[in-house]
């Protein structure tokens, strides 16, 4: 790689690092932080759930 487009990337990864709070995407927008927050609840509230039957299920299982 040339000095000019490390330069280029280095710029750009500076712009990137500078929007705190939210996410770039490949497309260059950006998903605001509240929509993180609501996927990672939608996802996290099962995987959760799954996690604590399989506990039960293994201090039954194992007797603990």
């Amino acid at each position: 790689m040339t000095a000019a487009q490390l330069a280029a990337l280095d710029a750009a990864a500076k712009r990137t690092a500078a929007v705190s709070g939210s996410v770039v995407v490949a497309n260059g927008t950006t998903t605001p932080p509240w929509q993180l927050l609501a996927a990672w609840i939608a996802v996290g509230i099962p995987i959760a759930w799954g996690v604590w039957v399989t506990l039960q299920k293994a201090e039954v299982l194992f007797g603990l």
